[in-house]
């Protein structure tokens, strides 16, 4: 998502403020004079365009990180105190009944919640939190998994961020960081738009994507890399593999991560206000 700003002497501003494999068109990027992003492409020219410069100034919520300590701790707390020894968050995309495009289905999206749910069920040592995109919709999502839901639930080895905001689907509250946080490993499913595991990852936290859309040409699969998955099975094999083991390699952003964010300081919102400061400066 695009979100504009204009009146720094003259000057527009466009915020990139998801994470996506790259920007284009229909994202309006090439109608401002400058673009704000924590997203890593590079436009090849900025020809036949008012863009004048992409800046990467760090994550632009990364203020909000360190607020989130303190209730990120009282939930991993909770879920070790009811036996919890390896806790795994989940971010779902967000998705909706029908889509022409049948990208964004219910149907898909519950896959990875049934799958999750059944696993902290039958398995006293893993914790699952879970923070759906669209908390409001989610017993219709799950439909007839609502129920497993709740038995997870009833462990007391399963949350769920289940509020939203009072005139949304959504829940603006409770960001990514916080789950991540109070977990050891989290599961972002979508590879198209994983702003929730990239949060993961600049907090620290080991970071996966599940890549139901079989992408291509994405950069989280380079050499030595063991972030994206494409069946479950076989994320949970490397999961048990890391409660067990504590491997070094599943969920590991360090060799990719500076290109994201090569700050990492929780001040980028500092930085963006100091550019802006200056470019009415500069045109004032």
């Amino acid at each position: 998502a695009v979100a504009a700003m204009h009146g720094a002497g003259g000057s527009s501003i466009g915020f990139c403020t998801s994470y996506t494999n790259g920007f284009s068109a229909n994202m309006n990027i090439e109608a401002f004079d400058y673009c704000l992003s924590h997203n890593n492409f590079i436009p090849n020219n900025y020809k036949n365009t008012n863009l004048k410069e992409v800046k990467y100034l760090g994550y632009i919520n990364d203020y909000k990180f360190d607020k989130t300590n303190a209730e990120a701790q009282d939930l991993r707390k909770k879920l070790k105190f009811y036996g919890a020894k390896y806790i795994i968050g989940f971010f779902d995309q967000g998705s909706v009944k029908n889509d022409i495009f049948y990208l964004y289905t219910h149907e898909i999206s519950k896959i990875g919640y049934e799958f999750l749910i059944k696993k902290v069920i039958e398995n006293d040592d893993f914790g699952l939190i879970i923070k759906p995109k669209k908390p409001k919709l989610l017993k219709e999502k799950l439909g007839k998994i609502y129920p497993m839901l709740q038995k997870a639930k009833a462990t007391n080895r399963c949350f769920v961020f289940e509020s939203h905001d009072e005139k949304h689907v959504k829940n603006f509250k409770d960001i990514p960081a916080k789950i991540a946080k109070a977990s050891d490993l989290t599961i972002h499913d979508t590879l198209m738009a994983g702003t929730a595991g990239l949060e993961s990852a600049l907090v620290g936290t080991k970071s996966v994507f599940f890549d139901y859309y079989k992408s291509k040409n994405n950069q989280f699969e380079e050499k030595g890399l063991n972030i994206v998955f494409r069946n479950w099975n076989l994320l949970w094999e490397e999961i048990e593999k890391d409660y067990k083991k504590k491997s070094d390699n599943l969920g590991n952003w360090e060799k990719i991560i500076d290109k994201f964010d090569s700050f990492r300081d929780g001040r980028a919102n500092i930085r963006i206000m100091d550019f802006i400061n200056k470019l009415k400066e500069k045109n004032y």
